[in-house]
């Protein structure tokens, strides 16, 4: 229950923080590569992230974030 209430708290964080962009197909799309790369090294996600609108970058930290990925690692 704590992980629910966890993950929800966060999500609702980064709703907040995304100025409402979380429905963005290009914040979603971000969010998504964040989450699938969860555990990828670090030089895969900069080029990943690489070139990239800023709207996607702050998805694919958000989904970075929610799937148990950190940006320092």
């Amino acid at each position: 229950m704590k992980t629910f209430s966890a993950l929800a708290a966060l999500l609702l964080l980064a709703a907040c923080a995304s100025g409402g962009a979380i429905d963005d197909p290009v914040f979603r799309a971000g969010y998504d590569a964040g989450c699938s790369m969860a555990h990828a090294k670090r030089e895969a996600r900069a080029a990943m992230t690489a070139g990239q609108p800023e709207l996607y970058r702050r998805g694919f930290a958000s989904g970075l974030s929610a799937c148990g990925g950190e940006m320092g690692r």
